[in-house]
């Protein structure tokens, strides 16, 4: 053994050091008795500290698609565990308002005015039909004319048309508002809204064909 002061090699069982005149009684106990000092792990980067404020991820998210949330998560799951997790929760979060959004647009239309313009032309008893399936507004007009001959004009909010389209000279049967347009003038008829789908039809009563301007305004 060695002594603890002076390094003095030393037999066995010697209390004594006769170099520094130690007592070896007092000495501190042998490593193997000493406790053991743990040591600290080494340092992982899971800091606090996110690459991007709270605000900016959330901006992302909302306006670069959900897509932007996952990317930041894989580019920071491995050193900024923090900002990850926010990342992916604001990702989810995002994504369902996205889903709720689309839901919104698809069973509630944006209300507004709408327009439906284009020219036809009708074989003799023939009557041309127009269906708005989601008219969003308060009022309906529809304006027609004919050059060559009168036409029928007619609307219908909510029921439908008749299965069976009747022409009469004066107007379409079973179509309350209906009504017969002289050659060359432009007819009108409106009304009011009060089911999204709206069906108009414009028919040819006539033994010759007809060009038939018309426009559908829903306000």
């Amino acid at each position: 053994m060695l002594c603890p002061r002076c390094g003095t090699k030393l037999g066995a069982g010697v209390t004594f050091c006769f170099n520094c005149n130690s007592d070896l009684r007092q000495a501190a106990p042998p490593s193997s008795a000493r406790p053991r000092v743990q040591e600290a792990a080494p340092a992982t980067v899971t800091d606090a500290v996110f690459p991007l404020n709270k605000p900016a991820i959330w901006l992302l998210n909302i306006f670069a698609t959900p897509i932007a949330g996952a990317v930041l998560y894989y580019v920071w799951h491995r050193r900024h565990v923090k900002a990850a997790e926010y990342a992916s929760r604001s990702s989810l979060i995002s994504f369902l308002l996205w889903l709720i959004l689309i839901a919104a647009a698809l069973v509630y239309p944006t209300r507004g005015n709408a327009t439906v313009e284009n020219a036809i032309r009708l074989s003799p008893s023939q009557y041309f039909k127009l269906t708005l399936h989601q008219a969003r507004g308060t009022t309906y007009e529809l304006e027609a004319s004919a050059p060559e001959a009168g036409i029928l004009l007619g609307c219908v909010n909510g029921a439908g048309l008749p299965p069976q389209v009747v022409l009469t000279t004066t107007g379409i049967q079973g179509v309350e508002n209906s009504k017969r347009i002289p050659g060359r003038e432009l007819g009108r008829v409106t009304g009011r809204i009060a089911s999204p789908r709206l069906d108009c039809a414009i028919a040819n009563p006539n033994a010759s064909e007809v060009n038939v301007r018309y426009k559908l305004a829903v306000r």
